[in-house]
């Protein structure tokens, strides 16, 4: 079990001119004996249209390496649970590269500044046994009902930082305000505390935001598109600093406006991009799919940005379409160009024609045919840093 200690904000100082020689020698001697988990973000809460404001991460050291091992990823249906069988049954499967797990925020932070990853760690440890790598997303909303618990520490909604912590969608489900300052704040700090344990850890591959949009129409006052894609950035820079050799990804689906704006800050940074769903034709997918390609901006990021993409519910006999998992895997990877794909595992029994698009007798035989096939080439935006040891 891991767990640790952070703080929400840096303290301010004021010094007089005279002990700023002083000061200078004294604080590489502090921050090495307080090295708990802080948020790195800029504490202005910055919107595009009044400037851009958000630090690009820190430089990669000259000869560093990131952590690459593309490749079809099991995507576990149930959050924070995946199973000993679950993560077993992919051993001997030379096709699927490894598993994305979900995980509640409030798994991880049971209480506010105490981190409990042991449940990562668990699963991490099988992976590695079988050769087999992690991606992993923090999960800070819900679909359905109107209890927070299941997902957030509840210490947020009683933070004075966090202006009540949560949203209740008008249509169902729960949202933390990760567009405000002090929510992504603390979001922030437990995403460092991630870094410190697991960023040194070969068989952990990736981690990935939740996708950007909210998933609700109606929304409260201090939310903007521009709010929340800033504080998608912050949470981009400071995870990346805490990551600086594995994957990070945002997920960018629908927030109109801002799709092409985030996506050319991750290439320009050495991050990731994807999205919840493939989406082949005659769906036109999102924009920013469409920006990915550069049907939409003009700038086609096929083979210069990692591009990871999930394929879920909705493309596999859901909202979406009934796409057979052939057209999912040729338009994942011969039209977005993707570099890891995370396949649910979804065992659908209620209709005769439904083995098509299980995990079992759909997914898993079409990645065997394909011997499991990706693109693998080093993103140019990751500058040959890409190591496969």
């Amino acid at each position: 079990m891991s767990k640790g200690r952070a703080r929400g904000a840096y303290a301010q100082f004021s010094l007089p001119s005279l002990w700023i020689q002083a000061a200078a020698l004294l604080l590489p001697a502090l921050a090495q004996a307080d090295s708990t988990p802080q948020p790195m973000a800029p504490n202005s809460l910055c919107i595009e249209e009044a400037g851009d404001c958000h630090p690009a991460p820190p430089p990669s050291p000259a000869g560093s390496k990131v952590k690459w091992h593309p490749g079809h990823y099991m995507l576990t249906p149930t959050i924070g649970k995946a199973t000993d069988v679950e993560l077993d049954s992919i051993a001997d499967e030379p096709s699927v590269t490894g598993v994305k797990q979900r995980y509640w925020w409030a798994q991880l932070e049971p209480s506010k500044g105490q981190y409990d990853f042991s449940l990562i760690e668990h699963h991490l440890a099988k992976l590695k046994a079988n050769g087999k790598h992690l991606i992993i997303v923090v999960e800070e909303r819900t679909w359905a009902g109107t209890d927070p618990r299941k997902a957030l520490p509840a210490y947020l909604g009683t933070d004075p930082q966090c202006n009540g912590g949560w949203y209740l969608k008008p249509s169902g489900g729960v949202v933390a305000r990760v567009w405000e300052q002090g929510v992504m704040d603390r979001l922030i700090a437990l995403h460092q505390a991630l870094g410190a344990r697991f960023d040194s850890e070969p068989y952990f591959e990736g981690i990935a935001s939740e996708e950007v949009a909210p998933g609700a129409s109606v929304m409260p006052d201090t939310y903007s598109r521009e709010a929340i894609a800033s504080q998608a950035k912050r949470w981009f820079a400071a995870t990346h600093a805490a990551f600086p050799h594995t994957l990070v990804m945002l997920s960018v689906n629908t927030l109109i406006g801002q799709e092409a704006g985030l996506i050319s800050y991750s290439a320009q940074n050495q991050g990731a991009v994807g999205g919840p769903d493939v989406l082949p034709p005659p769906h036109s997918g999102v924009v920013a799919d469409r920006v990915l390609q550069g049907l939409v901006g003009g700038t086609d990021y096929r083979g210069q940005i990692p591009i990871m993409y999930d394929v879920q519910s909705p493309e596999l006999c859901g909202k979406e379409g009934c796409f057979l998992p052939d057209q999912l895997y040729d338009h994942a990877v011969n039209t977005l160009h993707a570099t890891h794909v995370a396949w649910l595992e979804m065992w659908v029994t209620k209709t005769a024609g439904s083995d098509k698009y299980s995990w079992g007798t759909g997914i898993l035989p079409m990645l065997r045919r394909n011997d499991g096939k990706i693109n693998t080439a080093c993103p140019a935006n990751l500058q040959g840093r890409c190591s496969t040891g």
